[in-house]
């Protein structure tokens, strides 16, 4: 269970990472 929790764990940090980037990237279009 730990396992896989580690594993979910670490693709949501990195789904979260990659939804910053592309968040932040939209907004330095506007400013």
């Amino acid at each position: 269970m730990k396992l896989k929790n580690t594993g979910l764990q670490r693709g949501k940090l990195f789904a979260r990472s990659r939804v910053h980037n592309i968040f932040f990237k939209g907004l330095n279009q506007y400013f």
